[in-house]
């Protein structure tokens, strides 16, 4: 674990279903985690009667926390933060992301990550739903998809990028964090919002050519340059599970 991080921050339980190499919510988490060295365990729960729905999920229902939903952050004296947006406002606040950020930062990290999110509903409404008509599938894959790259690319483009925030960097933890992201030019130059909408450009590789987006470009250019970050993605397999089959099908 990178120095000066929170020892509540040690040897954390990151639970979430069972989907494809990245999918689903709680990769963003997965990609924090990794890039701040955090030591974690990611617990893969297989999303059927005998493992979810009869078994864990009525656990957490008669918890203290009845949230009964994943994914699901467990810290080693056993307190539990659940959602992929609140769980990464929580490590992004443990880690001091938000220190030094002002009231209208934060708030245009929170929106963006919100639009985010928006655009992850969209896909799965549109492609990953066992519901979706063909013609609905095809729309999004060859067009639908685009009003929501255009719009992280606007807001990229506000501040001197790569990262959502350009330039603006908050100063706490900058001594040891520099050797986290290869950045020794002071501060945090990311924010919790850059993770959950990295993760959505890569779920969209088989349908985004990401040069057709010059500001995202630069967030995944940068992004997969960190070194953690560059680690991890070599780890994985190739990536082809349902989602991407379902996008590859132009």
């Amino acid at each position: 674990m990178t120095a000066g991080i929170s020892k509540e921050l040690d040897n954390v339980k990151l639970y979430y279903f069972n989907y494809n190499r990245t999918g689903g919510l709680g990769e963003s988490i997965k990609l924090l985690l990794e890039d701040f060295e955090i030591k974690h365990k990611y617990i893969q729960v297989e999303r059927n009667p005998e493992a979810w729905d009869n078994s864990f999920r009525e656990e957490l229902i008669a918890s203290d926390k009845p949230f009964d939903c994943l994914p699901l952050l467990e810290t080693k004296d056993g307190k539990r933060y659940f959602c992929s947006g609140p769980i990464l406002r929580f490590l992004a606040k443990k880690l001091g992301m938000f220190d030094g950020l002002s009231d209208e930062d934060i708030q245009f990290l929170d929106a963006t990550e919100n639009l985010n999110f928006d655009w992850y509903i969209s896909l799965a409404l549109h492609v990953a739903r066992p519901i979706v008509t063909d013609e609905n599938r095809k729309n999004y894959i060859e067009s639908g998809y685009r009003k929501h790259a255009v719009r992280l690319d606007r807001l990229y483009g506000i501040h001197d990028g790569p990262y959502i925030l350009g330039s603006k960097v908050c100063v706490i933890f900058y001594l040891s964090f520099y050797r986290v992201s290869g950045n020794n030019t002071g501060g945090y130059d990311i924010s919790y919002t850059d993770y959950v909408v990295y993760h959505t450009l890569d779920d969209h590789r088989p349908i985004l050519d990401i040069k057709d987006f010059p500001k995202l470009s630069k967030l995944v250019e940068a992004f997969e340059k960190r070194p953690n970050i560059k680690k991890y993605l070599a780890s994985l397999p190739h990536k082809n599970g349902p989602l991407e089959q379902e996008l590859s099908q132009k």
